[in-house]
């Protein structure tokens, strides 16, 4: 990974863009295998087909654990990048990967260091390379999608790009519930239909946050 990762960032700084889209879509892949190398796990994955390869995502998904990354890479068939909390960016290695990769890091404690964040985080959708984003702002286990902050949909409404609900179900039973120790078990993630924000009238796109939240929640009820 270290070595993968050397040269992933070469390829940016030296603006080799089919180098480093080749390493972006290999290192994706090597992280979610990775992190699911030890255990064995059912992956229930539906909606897939809703995605156009051809276009740039908002991908809006619930957050139940650290299992969450990996899922969402191995859902999403095409390499993505995250809005992460601040904490991740003093994780080595991994947050350099994040970080090369496009994802921005969020302090909530500072308000200025946010904006510049969000701001690189609109730039990186306008280039064309998708962002995950949990607009819970935390991970969540009260067996509910709690309510979606309304910031989070600020990155689709500046940059244009579609959003695309995903929902995510068991991965905090096969981490967290664990002791953070990765065990056997089942995941099921729900892709709905994209979300063209063009399409949206104002009262829409005012209510976009509990719109798409209350979308997703209907569906993670039926999962359970």
């Amino acid at each position: 990974m270290t070595l993968n990762l050397r040269s992933f960032k070469k390829s940016k700084k030296y603006n080799d863009s089919e180098k480093f889209t080749k390493l972006f879509t290999k290192s994706c892949k090597l992280f979610s295998e990775i992190f699911y190398k030890s255990a064995k796990i059912d992956f229930d994955i539906i909606g897939q087909d809703k995605i156009n390869l051809n276009e740039t995502y908002l991908v809006v998904s619930n957050h139940l654990g650290i299992a969450d990354i990996a899922t969402v890479i191995k859902s999403f068939p095409k390499p993505i990048c995250f809005v992460s909390k601040i904490e991740l960016s003093r994780v080595p290695i991994f947050s350099e990967w994040l970080r090369t990769a496009g994802s921005i890091f969020i302090d909530r404690n500072n308000n200025r260091s946010s904006i510049i964040e969000l701001n690189r985080g609109i730039e990186v959708l306008k280039s064309g390379t998708s962002m995950c984003v949990f607009p819970e702002g935390k991970r969540n286990n009260t067996g509910r999608i709690e309510e979606f902050k309304k910031g989070s949909f600020k990155l689709a409404f500046k940059s244009g790009v579609k959003i695309l609900p995903m929902v995510l179900y068991g991965t905090r039973e096969i981490y967290e519930d664990n002791n953070n120790m990765i065990r056997d078990g089942n995941v099921k993630v729900r892709i709905l239909d994209p979300i063209d924000i063009h399409s949206l009238d104002s009262d829409e796109l005012r209510n976009l946050h509990v719109i798409v939240r209350d979308r997703m929640n209907e569906v993670y009820k039926q999962l359970k």
